[in-house]
């Protein structure tokens, strides 16, 4: 089974993601609209309408999928759940995403990326052509 995924963080980055998830595909950038981009030591999203995220969308395999549930610590660190994501076109495609639980959230409340981090995920915004947040 084949499933889309919004990457917005380090997983914009095509070269870790190779590492990560290996039959992955990148396939364009992507907007999440009504969420804004937020900063919890890593990159996390929250529900605000108005607002947008732009991001990636990757075309990934079950096995991608567990490799991505191992490596965002789901379900007890990020929650995972389809999404409705814009492409350039102005078409939308379902698409699964991550976010922090609510524990996660309050105990990395007003921790900074790393500068590695940081630039892993500045690369990823180039790779995928987008607005870095970063």
């Amino acid at each position: 089974m084949m499933y889309y995924y919004f990457a917005y963080g380090s997983n914009l980055n095509k070269h870790q993601m190779s590492l990560r998830c290996p039959t992955a595909t990148p396939i364009t950038a992507a907007v999440l609209r009504d969420y804004k981009l937020s900063e919890r030591q890593f990159a996390d999203i929250d529900k605000s309408p108005g607002n947008a995220v732009s991001g990636g969308l990757w075309l990934i395999s079950a096995d991608d999928l567990r490799a991505l549930d191992r490596y965002e610590g789901y379900p007890r660190f990020y929650n995972r759940y389809p999404v409705d994501v814009e492409l350039f076109d102005g078409s939308t495609i379902e698409a699964i995403v991550y976010e922090m639980t609510e524990q996660a959230k309050a105990d990395r409340a007003g921790c900074c990326y790393s500068p590695s981090y940081r630039q892993t995920c500045r690369t990823g915004t180039l790779d995928f052509k987008i607005k870095s947040d970063f």
